[in-house]
Formats: C-alpha cells, sequence, structure tokens
C-alpha cells in the first residue's frame, strides 16, 4: 500500500510514455543506471533480433526515466515497467507495437487500451504488499 499515492499520477506515466517511447529521454535520473546494450543483449538472448530488442529496449528506458521523474520509487518503476512490456510483447510483435503506439498519438482509444496495459501493472504492484 506505500505506493498508493503514486497511482493517479503514474497513469499519466504511461499515458505520456506510448507517444514517445522511441525518443530517449535525454535527462537521466539520478538513480537510474540503464545500460542499453546489456538490455538489447538480454532480450535478444530471448530470440529476438537486435531491431526488436532495441525497440523494447527503448520503451523501458523511457518508461523508466518517466516513472522516476513522476517520483515512484526505481524497484517499484522497474517492476511496473517490466509487467508493461511483458504484457505488450503478448498482445503485439515489435513492430506492431511501433505502429500502435504511433496510433495512439492522435486515436484516445488506442491511447486509453495501452494506458489499460500500465494501470493493470500499477495495480498489481500497488497490491502486491
Amino acid at each position: 500500500m506505500k505506493y498508493q499515492f503514486y497511482f493517479l499520477s503514474l497513469f499519466s506515466v504511461f499515458l505520456l510514455g506510448f507517444s514517445s517511447f522511441n525518443e530517449l529521454n535525454s535527462v537521466k535520473a539520478q538513480s537510474l543506471s540503464f545500460n542499453q546494450e546489456q538490455c538489447v543483449q538480454d532480450m535478444a538472448k530471448e530470440e529476438l533480433s537486435a531491431d526488436q530488442a532495441k525497440t523494447w529496449c527503448n520503451y523501458k528506458q523511457d518508461c523508466l526515466n518517466r516513472s522516476l521523474k513522476e517520483g515512484l520509487p526505481l524497484d517499484a518503476a522497474e517492476s511496473v515497467c517490466n509487467c508493461a512490456i511483458n504484457e505488450f510483447r503478448k498482445l503485439y510483435s515489435p513492430q506492431q507495437f511501433k505502429n500502435v503506439t504511433q496510433q495512439a498519438e492522435t486515436d484516445g482509444t488506442v491511447a486509453e487500451k495501452l494506458q489499460e496495459v500500465g494501470e493493470a501493472c500499477f495495480e498489481d504492484i500497488l497490491f502486491e504488499e
């Protein structure tokens, strides 16, 4: 329950993250040490091409930066972002995800569907403790 006060502001993290996940935030959060190359290597072990892995790693880095900027603790941010990526990977190929996130920029219905994934992940960690 200690993350409950972050709940409302985190919704904006997911919605904003979809429209710009390919554009990595140039401002690094102090406590975030994200290694893009390591992330790509780790995902490539799951039989993804480097380009496919990079799509998910770009989103993860952006998600982490935005979550930390919103005040979420690093461990909670990692849990939420990992959950969201896992759920998106069940639903979309990397190219489909890119297409859907582009659609979400102009289509509120698509944006809401994407946001629901993030909200569900956040609720999972919220009620986990």
